[in-house]
């Protein structure tokens, strides 16, 4: 069987892991998700198998995704893993700190979560990491 594409959701809203974890299990993706960013490292750094992409909330207690996205992309276990900022944040400045620190990918909430998986599949086929994608 084909391999599905793994997501890691790092948002503090379980109100959004709800959401996201079912629209995306619909369309055939394996959803982890972390309730903060320090929780959402410590997952990336445990896991055997890492996840295709990982959808990053800008917006957090503690440890913010701009950090967390620092940490990731400095961590050469980690740095090749696409990251798809994920926040209610929709400025350009907001966007442009995002890019600047290597985001490949901003998606704004609030979001459709019916267009959701095919928004995260054109993405990951766009910057060539994922080319499963195309078959889900």
């Amino acid at each position: 069987m084909e391999p599905l594409i793994t997501v890691l959701l790092i948002d503090d809203e379980k109100h959004i892991h709800r959401i996201v974890k079912y629209n995306l299990e619909l369309e055939g993706f394996t959803v982890n998700t972390a309730e903060s960013g320090k929780v959402g490292l410590e997952m990336l750094r445990s896991m055997k198998e890492k996840p295709d992409v990982i959808l990053l909330d800008k917006m957090m207690p503690k440890m913010d995704g701009l950090e967390v996205l620092q940490a990731i992309r400095e961590d050469s276990k980690l740095e090749n893993i696409p990251v798809i900022m994920f926040t209610a944040k929709r400025e350009v400045g907001d966007m442009k700190d995002a890019f600047e620190a290597w985001a490949n990918g901003y998606i704004t909430k609030p979001f459709d979560p019916e267009t959701l998986g095919d928004r995260i599949k054109k993405k990951l086929i766009r910057i060539g990491f994922c080319s499963r994608a195309v078959k889900l």
